[in-house]
């Protein structure tokens, strides 16, 4: 991905791959969790935050030198509210209210 695609193709895939693995272990946990649409979110991203960047750091020879506290933060901020699309989001929609995105 775009924050850490700079330290090449191979840490990017591994990085996308502990994302994609973990992504539905992050759904299973927000669907379980109590309270409102937002409560549920907050529970997905937390979760598959840790989920992912806890795989990542396994698959990685160095990931103290890669994952930076601003890296991290933006690599989730793409994926959950990209400037590309206003419709897209990484968020299942079955978590976010009918009038969220």
């Amino acid at each position: 991905h775009q924050s850490f695609g700079q330290h090449g193709k191979e840490i990017e895939a591994k990085v996308v791959t502990a994302l994609l693995r973990t992504h539905e272990g992050a759904v299973k946990k927000a669907t379980e969790a109590e309270g409102s649409s937002m409560r549920k979110i907050e529970a997905f991203t937390k979760s598959w935050m840790n989920l992912g960047m806890d795989r990542a750091s396994v698959m990685l020879s160095h990931p103290e030198e890669l994952f930076s506290e601003d890296a991290i933060l933006e690599l989730f901020r793409l994926l959950l509210s990209p400037t590309i699309s206003e419709s897209y989001t990484c968020v299942p929609r079955h978590l976010r209210s009918p009038k969220g995105r």
